[in-house]
């Protein structure tokens, strides 16, 4: 019986390591989850020139309005070289804004979605006077070169 178990233990091992050593060679996603409106992540790839680059893909979610008002959701992308602190364009960058009322139902979105750009912005405007709820952003960085890298940030309103 014991046997058995071991042999059952090593064939799970031997495919999960097989699985592991097939899901490298693809392209693979960096997602990022925070409860935090900002997140940051550094990339190292090779650009266009064959030169080694480190840029940063930020993002950030920014609520502005009273407490009685709407309130705006304003969501952005960016893309800077590390080392100069300048933007950098990528293949495909976005930007979604979400809102759940405080119910939980989702009421509405907006997105930007650019290609072969450093910035995409969204602003979404809840239009409601009862405007208590969360707001996320939805923010996907992609080029040739680099892991295709998401975040989404959320604030509670």
């Amino acid at each position: 019986m014991k046997k058995n178990i071991i042999k059952i233990l090593s064939g799970i091992l031997v495919l999960g390591t097989m699985s592991t050593n097939a899901f490298a060679a693809t392209d693979v996603v960096q997602s990022y989850k925070t409860t935090l409106p900002n997140l940051s992540t550094e990339i190292n790839l090779v650009d266009k020139e064959r030169a080694s680059v480190t840029v940063l893909c930020s993002s950030n979610l920014n609520v502005e309005g009273g407490i009685i008002a709407s309130k705006k959701i304003i969501v952005t992308s960016d893309v800077t070289r590390k080392d100069t602190g300048k933007s950098y364009k990528v293949d495909y960058i976005s930007a979604k804004a979400k809102y759940y009322n405080n119910s939980g139902v989702f009421t509405g979105s907006s997105i930007d979605e650019q290609e072969y750009a450093s910035h995409a912005g969204t602003l979404y405007d809840t239009t409601s006077s009862t405007s208590k709820g969360t707001a996320y952003g939805a923010h996907v960085y992609k080029s040739s070169g680099m892991n295709t890298v998401t975040h989404e940030t959320k604030k509670a309103l």
